[in-house]
């Protein structure tokens, strides 16, 4: 589980920017937090929405955590373009352009708490460090900016792992590599237990075929019942799904195809996932008629089809779900029951945790949030990202039943756009009169 992820000097996001799951002092819904072992003074949030205008830095926060992920994964890769090639700093500021971009995350994996963070240029790996929490806080390693690694209480081999890190090379990374268990532990939970659910994520190429994956092992059809029931409560007209095996005969003409491009393709195309739907006589159901799910639903289905995957998988398992709009292609009501899926214990027993963008104001109600569970982003006039959170203004001013919604769409929170109608308008008379003045 999340405790906090921050970034410094990314894309849009200059100076530190936290998105913390640590749950504030409040009485409201102490449902949707939840407590751990290896916190005792704090409890942790289920949820996190975050809300602002368009081009304001929400997805930036996603793209840093999974570029995050993704160096951890693949820093071993003998290329140090690896790194140069995801080094994107804050460039509306010169002092910022040359400077170190920095990733830290905080997190509870089997009743330890850890904290690991990185910060690296373009040409190497500046300085890292990896701590966790047995009683109090303590060093398992510390990468200098020079190279220099010193140990605190990480077992195991160590000066075989160090003399092979490379500049480029994270060390956790070439630790878990070499089968150290301490890092394995880190390693895993950064690789297997955050799941991105993005358009631009390198790691999520398709949720569609996730699904289709779950599905495909599902032995005793527990997914498939799960899956046709997410469907089913969305009330877009299928009762059920299945999935059909293509005859391997079919692919036979790609056999002139390279390996991997035929592979590829049969990976793709091997398995069909149908939605299932009642056929009717005046009012009476005579049978059912099955649509290729990839192409004859709508992109509502389609949607909650792939999201059906990560979601039943992270509250199955205790995931931590991130997604860049969930809104994105479904109604309000379906968008705020998965948030309810994640909030109530019912349905979330093994703390799983959701983090998405939105711009669904429908949803920013009291009914469905703590005010410790609402983050904005919002820049600032020379383009700088910046986060806070609703729990942040005085709560003097905010109370339990304020309505979230109207307030923002008032920008009493902030975070909206400012329309400037009057500069289109200009534009267009402009153009008007150009265009008569030709004539």
């Amino acid at each position: 589980m999340i405790v906090e992820f921050s970034v410094e000097n990314f894309c849009s996001i200059k100076e530190r920017q936290t998105l913390s799951m640590v749950a504030a002092n409040l009485k409201k819904f102490e449902e949707h937090t939840f407590e751990t072992p290896a916190m005792t003074q704090d409890k942790l949030l289920k949820v996190s929405a975050i809300y602002g205008p368009n081009a304001s830095g929400k997805t930036t926060l996603i793209r840093a955590l999974s570029l995050f992920q993704s160096l951890v994964c693949f820093s071993l890769r003998d290329q140090a373009e690896d790194v140069v090639g995801s080094y994107l700093p804050f460039s509306l500021d010169e002092e910022w352009a040359g400077k170190p971009t920095s990733f830290r995350l905080e997190f509870v994996s089997n009743e330890m708490r850890y904290e690991y963070s990185f910060s690296y240029c373009k040409e190497r790996v500046v300085c890292e460090a990896l701590y966790f929490y047995p009683s109090r806080k303590a060093k398992l390693f510390e990468r200098s900016e020079d190279g220099t690694i010193t140990f605190g209480n990480l077992r195991g081999d160590k000066k075989i792992v160090q003399k092979s890190t490379r500049s480029y090379n994270l060390f956790l990374s070439r630790g878990a590599d070499a089968g150290n268990e301490q890092l394995l532990e880190v390693f895993d939970y950064i690789k297997n237990k955050i799941v991105i659910f993005a358009n631009a994520n390198i790691r999520f190429r398709s949720a569609m075929k996730s699904t289709i994956g779950l599905l495909r092992d599902d032995v005793d059809k527990r997914y498939e019942t799960l899956v046709a029931g997410l469907l089913s409560a969305a009330d877009v007209g299928v009762k059920n799904v299945s999935l059909e095996t293509q005859d391997v005969e079919k692919f036979k003409f790609l056999e002139k195809l390279p390996d991997e491009v035929r592979e590829m393709v049969i990976e793709n195309e091997m398995y069909v996932p149908y939605g299932h739907h009642d056929v009717y006589r005046g009012d009476e159901v005579v049978g059912e008629k099955r649509f290729d799910l990839r192409f004859f639903e709508s992109a509502g289905t389609y949607k909650i089809f792939e999201l059906a995957s990560p979601v039943l998988k992270a509250l199955s398992d205790g995931l931590v779900l991130v997604v860049d709009e969930l809104d994105n292609s479904i109604h309000t009501l379906i968008s705020e029951y998965i948030v309810e899926l994640f909030n109530k214990n019912a349905h979330n027993q093994k703390n799983a945790q959701l983090v998405f963008t939105t711009h669904d104001v429908a949803l920013l109600t009291p009914e469905n949030f703590r005010r410790d569970q609402v983050w904005f982003c919002n820049k600032d006039r020379k383009g700088a990202t910046a986060m806070y959170s609703l729990v942040e203004f005085e709560s003097s001013a905010i109370r339990n039943e304020t309505r979230f919604d109207k307030w923002y769409l008032n920008g009493r929170f902030g975070a909206v756009p400012i329309l400037q109608k009057e500069k289109f308008e200009k534009f267009i008379k402009h153009k008007e009169e150009v265009g008569c003045g030709e004539a």
